[in-house]
């Protein structure tokens, strides 16, 4: 379940980015620059987002404080 949302993160991100980019082409008339700029940022955070998560899941827990447990 993990690894599924930060798939679906990813796929989110690139794809409101994109549409964002898509948007604003279609209102200032500059075809596909904004799209590909949109969609490569996208792309860019969500792979960002895609391997701190990963990184973050990969360290091993932290012990507990024994004195909370003698408490």
């Amino acid at each position: 379940m993990r690894y599924g949302s930060s798939g679906l993160e990813l796929f989110a991100t690139f794809g409101l980015l994109l549409l964002i980019g898509l948007w604003l082409d279609r209102r200032f008339g500059t075809d596909p620059i904004l799209t590909l700029c949109g969609a490569g940022l996208g792309f860019a955070a969500g792979l960002y987002r895609l391997i701190r998560r990963a990184l973050q899941l990969q360290k091993p827990p932290e012990p507990k404080d024994r004195q909370d447990d003698e408490q």
